[in-house]
C-alpha cells in the first residue's frame, strides 16, 4: 500500500480481511483451508464487491462461434476414434515434479479402466508431456493425445474437454481447465501445499492425498526423491476405486 500510495493510487480493493494460513509444524497434519478462490472472494466482499462465491459455481467463458465450431469438429473426430468407448480426460503432466504421480501408476489404473470399464483415455497436456503420453498410449494400446484430433488454443481446449465424461489427473493447470469445462475430477495430490487451497473447485470431486510429517513443504522437487513419498503412498487401487465410483455416478 505504501508503494502504490507513493505512485499516487488512493483507492485499494481486496486488501482487507486477509486470511492467515496456518503455519506448518514439525508433525504436519495441518487442517483443511478454504479454497484460494473463496479467500479472494471474501476479500472482495469486504470492500463491497460481491463476487460469485458458490461451491457449485460455473465460470462462463463465453465461447465464440468459431471456438464452438472448432470444439465440435474436434469432438466428432474424438467420437470416431473412441467408437463405443467412453472418453475421459487425463492429465499426467505438471510443471512441478513434486506433483506428478508415477506414470506406471497411471498405466495400471488406465489398463483396468480400459479392459473392464470401457474407457477411452484422452490425454491433455503441454509439449513437455508429449513423449510420456505417446509411450503410455503405445503401452495401453488405447487412447490418444488431445492434439491427435486437431490443434487447440487454451480456450478451445477447455471447450473440447466438454466432450469427455470426467477427468483423472495431477494437481496442475489441466485439472482446473477440466473444472472450467464442468467436469468432475479424480485428482491425485501431493502434500506439498495446504489441503483445500488448490483443490478442484466445487462439489462432487474426489481428491486423493496422503498425510506425511513433512507436509506443506512448498517444494517443487522433493528432497526424498521424485515422485515424493506422499505421492507414492497413493496406490493405484485407491485411485481406481474412486474412478469407478465417479464413472458410475456420471451417466
Amino acid at each position: 500500500m505504501v508503494f502504490f500510495g507513493l505512485l499516487g493510487i488512493r483507492e485499494f480493493v481486496g486488501i482487507h480481511r486477509l486470511f492467515e494460513l496456518p503455519e506448518p509444524s514439525e508433525n504436519g497434519a495441518l487442517p483443511m483451508v478454504p479454497h484460494h478462490y473463496d479467500l479472494l472472494a471474501e476479500r472482495l466482499k469486504a470492500d463491497g464487491i460481491i463476487p460469485m462465491a458458490d461451491s457449485d459455481a460455473v465460470f462462463p467463458l463465453s465461447f465464440t462461434p468459431e471456438e464452438q465450431e472448432k470444439a465440435a469438429g474436434w469432438s466428432r473426430r474424438l467420437r470416431k476414434a473412441a467408437g463405443h468407448r467412453r472418453p475421459i480426460a487425463v492429465g499426467i503432466g505438471g510443471n512441478k515434479a513434486v506433483c506428478r504421480w508415477p506414470l506406471e501408476y497411471y498405466a495400471e489404473v488406465l489398463r483396468s479402466l480400459i479392459a473392464e470399464d470401457n474407457i477411452f483415455p484422452v490425454f491433455f497436456g503441454g509439449k513437455a508431456d508429449g513423449e510420456r503420453i505417446a509411450s503410455l498410449c503405445s503401452e495401453l494400446l488405447c487412447g490418444a493425445s488431445a492434439s491427435s484430433f486437431g490443434s487447440l488454443s487454451l480456450r478451445e481446449c477447455v471447450g473440447a474437454m466438454r466432450s469427455c465424461a470426467w477427468y483423472l489427473g495431477n494437481d496442475t493447470g489441466t485439472l482446473h481447465m477440466a473444472v472450467a469445462a464442468e467436469l468432475k475430477c479424480v485428482a491425485v495430490y501431493s502434500a506439498h501445499n495446504y489441503r483445500g487451497l488448490w483443490y478442484p473447485y466445487g462439489d462432487g470431486h474426489r481428491v486423493l492425498r496422503s498425510s506425511v510429517p513433512c507436509e506443506v513443504c512448498f517444494r517443487q522437487e522433493c528432497g526424498f526423491g521424485n515422485p515424493p513419498p506422499c505421492l507414492l503412498d497413493i496406490k493405484p487401487a485407491a485411485v481406481l476405486k474412486e474412478c469407478r465410483a465417479l464413472n458410475g455416478e456420471i451417466r
